[in-house]
């Protein structure tokens, strides 16, 4: 009999264990967590004459600030920083970036633009520093603000022009809503913005 009553104890204990994470995730709500909002940045419009084109230039990987990662920072009113749960960028922002600005510049803006890395020879060469790649909480809606520092030096590392260049734009209402292609809008007018200046040293 007493054995019998240990067998019984010991199934009523493991059907316990098998129900109980069943009624925790009940209690818990259950439903699956909000899909993720993804923002992808990417080479923006930017028209160029072929009659003005810069030297052949190679691009090297962009620097930035450690919290640009996958993650979306929200600066608030008061320049405090955070980031948003339920959004992520499809790539690191300084990967992105360096890949737009690139292509960028290959459509006419120089006579070539490639990967510093790759081993081709160019008459120049470009490093770019992410400083800024935020959402922006406003009172009322909130914007994309983008700053980045360029350093274009020529092929024995003398510096041709260096400046730090920005742009902004208002996002629909108080959310990440459209963040990606206001981002990349960003990044199109900072290139034309250096560009001029770029055009003006040589």
């Amino acid at each position: 009999m007493r054995s019998t009553n240990r067998l019984v104890g010991a199934v009523i204990a493991l059907a316990s264990l098998l129900v109980l994470p069943a009624c925790i995730q009940v209690g818990a709500g259950g439903d699956p967590p909000p899909p993720i909002r993804r923002h992808a940045l990417d080479a923006g419009s930017l028209e160029s004459e072929a009659s003005r084109a810069l030297p052949a230039v190679g691009v090297h990987p962009f620097h930035g600030r450690e919290r640009y990662d996958l993650r979306v920072v929200l600066r608030g009113p008061d320049g405090s920083i955070e980031f948003l749960e339920g959004d992520r960028w499809v790539e690191d922002p300084r990967h992105a970036l360096t890949i737009a600005v690139t292509e960028m510049l290959g459509t006419g803006a120089f006579q070539s633009a490639t990967d510093a890395g790759a081993g081709f020879e160019t008459e120049l060469v470009l490093e770019g520093h992410v400083l800024a790649c935020d959402l922006v909480a406003g009172p009322d809606a909130w914007s994309a603000l983008l700053r980045v520092r360029f350093d274009l030096a020529d092929a024995e590392g003398r510096i041709v022009h260096s400046g730090t260049y920005d742009a902004s734009r208002a996002l629909p209402g108080a959310s990440s809503e459209g963040l990606g292609a206001a981002m990349s809008a960003n990044a199109a007018e900072v290139v034309r913005t250096a560009l001029a200046r770029w055009r003006e040293r040589r």
